[in-house]
């Protein structure tokens, strides 16, 4: 996906939010899957404080070895590994 395709998801993922569709919780989880190697730092720079904060909050203590419950949303390990993705570059870059 593009980076203008996956900055427009989030707007309306927002938009949703906003009206009451999805939980803060969801957004956060929602993004999270969204970030990859080619738009992580670009799309952070877009994303409204409230949900970096909520991001950082959730990553910051993240470990290989916590349980996940996916709830139907995909494969545990891939959240797992996306996690772990997002929790190192926050740190890389001084966020957590």
């Amino acid at each position: 996906m593009s980076f203008s395709q996956t900055k427009s998801e989030i707007e309306e993922l927002l938009e949703n939010h906003a009206n009451g569709l999805y939980t803060s919780g969801e957004v956060v989880s929602i993004v999270i899957g969204l970030f990859d190697e080619s738009n992580i730092d670009e799309l952070w720079e877009t994303l409204p404080d409230w949900l970096k904060k909520n991001i950082c909050s959730l990553l910051a203590d993240f470990s290989e070895i916590d349980e996940l419950v996916s709830f139907g949303r995909g494969d545990p390990e891939l959240i797992r590994k996306q996690n772990l993705f997002v929790r190192n570059w926050l740190s890389r870059n001084s966020y957590i």
